[in-house]
């Protein structure tokens, strides 16, 4: 491998820490993570307070249904909302003038006129600006751990897991619009247009299609929800006896054939959702980013009246496939737009 690459790749980096939008950007993003990592402690422990507080009135059978803690991954789920819009944004600065601002200058005409080849301009740019980003968010994250290991939050096996693939789907989605921004620096003729571009495609993929999917697409393929069986609307449980007539109720076959319909309804709308994420890097984070920080497999509730008592309902847990299957579809994203941009800087007329 050349060491023009290298010389490339050292300068882009450097670059990236001179350049004063880009480290205003950076500490923008930074601040904002660690706002919410703190936020996000704040929530577990009030959540934890409660669940020791609500295990400490339990009964003993009671108790031992609660056997799932809450996760400290509920950390994570505070400031994985910020992270879709700045971490886009992150991306979108740091490479929608890499091509087009030598263009601008001539630099990029004088750059090719020493011996160094197209694909190691392009390559060395990528890397370099690439690796700022890799730091400063490896920076964020290891802020954001020590932050919750000096509140006393020590996370365990699974956990750890949890936050390494939240954090790599995180900075994927980071390169994702990076790639994109890159891809129109290289289309584009002017860093203004690039920009443009790139924010259009930001809008569509983050906040376009998820509310033309979630509002609208999915409903209408997966058709009309299933109606409540209007005897069961009609039944009162405010009383013992409306109590165990609603009860009865949901025993019979026509409660339990809506019940079957409604689940396979809600399972052909979220596979048109699943299906339609795999095409936003932003639709993909948040399906791995819920998947990862609900805050348990089981959920206990403490119902009053005719009835009443702690109930714990298991949820299901078996999310690895949907994870990898985003998690493929974040690493398809750069690897696209790169190869996009690489042909078009590779065919460059410059003249």
């Amino acid at each position: 491998m050349s060491n023009a690459l290298f010389v490339i790749a050292e300068k882009e980096f450097s670059d990236s820490f001179r350049n004063r939008t880009i480290l205003a950007i950076f500490a923008i993003f930074f601040a904002i993570s660690v706002i919410g990592i703190i936020g996000g402690i704040a929530e577990y422990q009030d959540t934890l307070d409660s669940y020791n507080e609500l295990l400490s009135t339990a009964g003993t059978q009671e108790r031992g249904l609660m056997d799932t803690r809450p996760s400290p991954m509920i950390i994570f789920g505070s400031v994985g909302a910020l992270l879709v819009t700045m971490g886009a944004l992150l991306g979108i600065t740091s490479g929608f003038d890499l091509i087009t601002r030598e263009r601008e200058t001539k630099s990029l005409k004088v750059l090719l006129s020493h011996p160094v080849f197209r694909d190691e301009v392009i390559n060395g740019k990528a890397i370099g600006a690439g690796g700022a980003l890799a730091l400063i968010f490896a920076a964020t994250i290891a802020v954001s751990i020590a932050l919750m290991l000096i509140t006393g939050i020590v996370p365990g096996g699974d956990e750890w897991s949890s936050i390494a693939i939240f954090s790599f789907s995180a900075f994927l989605m980071i390169i994702a619009y990076f790639a994109i921004a890159l891809c129109m620096s290289a289309i584009s003729e002017t860093s203004g247009t690039a920009l443009v571009y790139t924010l259009i495609i930001f809008i569509l993929l983050s906040g376009l299609l998820p509310v033309l999917i979630e509002n609208g697409a999915a409903d209408a393929i997966a058709g009309d929800a299933p109606t409540m069986p209007r005897m069961i609307q009609s039944v009162s449980i405010d009383s013992r006896e409306g109590g165990r007539n609603f009860q009865a109720m949901t025993e019979s076959e026509d409660f339990q054939k809506y019940r079957e319909d409604i689940q396979d309804w809600r399972s052909r709308r979220q596979a048109v959702i699943d299906i339609a994420s795999l095409f936003s890097p932003t639709m993909s984070f948040d399906s791995i980013s819920d998947a990862l920080t609900s805050t348990s497999s089981m959920t206990v509730t403490v119902r009053s009246g005719p009835g009443g008592g702690m109930i714990a309902q298991t949820q299901a847990s078996d999310t690895s496939e949907s994870i990898l299957s985003h998690l493929l579809a974040l690493l398809a994203f750069p690897a696209i737009f790169f190869g996009i941009a690489y042909m078009r800087f590779m065919r460059m007329d410059l003249r």
